[in-house]
């Protein structure tokens, strides 16, 4: 038996076999309540309603299961490959010379750890710890990094510390010599002496009971003070460029 069916159009189609709805209906052409009549009459009813239709079109079997891995059992997991021992001789000493022994280990951590890497590649899967090589081998080239940027850091403070502790030490100094002038002219002036007189000796400057000197002045550079021959002369340290 024929059957027509309405479009969606409304507009009446077929007719088709059952066998020709049912690949469109597989097609997805036609749906389930699409109305069909049989041919020649006008008894429209949806698809799924008709006897022909009522059973699922499709009678395939559907594929089987992929099979399933067979169960292995409570067996213990297969150890892993052990690592050579360079390689955690490569990981240590790459740690070390990163915290602050640098290149005395980076270099050891670098040799050990291309040797290992090259031993774990050749073993075909005998021997682990690929990682551990490649991280200290790693860890010591960056301990050289390190090592270069503290030396240049310290190429470049060193000087500077050096030149203000001298400095320091100068200005330290010059401050002394103006305290030793300034005790003795005030000595000069307890003393009735003019510029020309001979300048008294620290010793005399420190007597009491006047004291003009508390504490003997030490040069923080190593220099010795020299009161000065003369009241107008200048005292002087034997350090150069420690002079008023």
């Amino acid at each position: 038996m024929k059957y027509q069916i309405i479009g969606g159009d409304g507009q009446s189609y077929g007719p088709y076999s059952v066998q020709e709805l049912q690949a469109l209906m597989r097609d997805g052409r036609v749906a389930a309540d699409t109305r069909a009549a049989p041919e020649g009459t006008q008894e429209w009813r949806p698809i799924r309603e008709l006897a022909e239709f009522s059973a699922p079109a499709s009678t395939g079997v559907p594929p089987p299961l992929p099979p399933t891995a067979p169960a292995t059992g409570g067996g213990s997991p297969t150890p892993a490959a052990p690592a050579p021992g360079m390689a955690t001789a490569s990981l240590v000493c790459g740690i070390l010379g990163l915290v602050g022994c640098g290149p005395l280990l980076g270099i050891p951590a670098i040799i050990c750890g291309h040797k290992a890497v090259n031993r774990i590649r050749q073993s075909n899967g005998t021997l682990g710890g690929l990682g551990m090589a490649t991280t200290g081998m790693i860890l010591g080239y960056v301990s050289f990094v390190f090592f270069f940027i503290w030396m240049l850091l310290a190429a470049i403070a060193i000087p500077s510390f050096i030149q203000a502790r001298n400095a320091s030490r100068k200005n330290a100094c010059i401050c002394h010599l103006r305290s030793i002038d300034g005790a003795k002219q005030q000595w000069a002036l307890d003393n009735n002496k003019d510029g020309s007189a001979a300048s008294p000796t620290l010793s005399q400057l420190m007597t009491p009971p006047n004291n003009y000197i508390r504490t003997m002045p030490v040069c923080r550079a190593g220099g010795t003070y020299s009161v000065g021959t003369t009241i107008d002369d200048n005292p002087t340290c034997t350090i150069k460029g420690h002079s008023l």
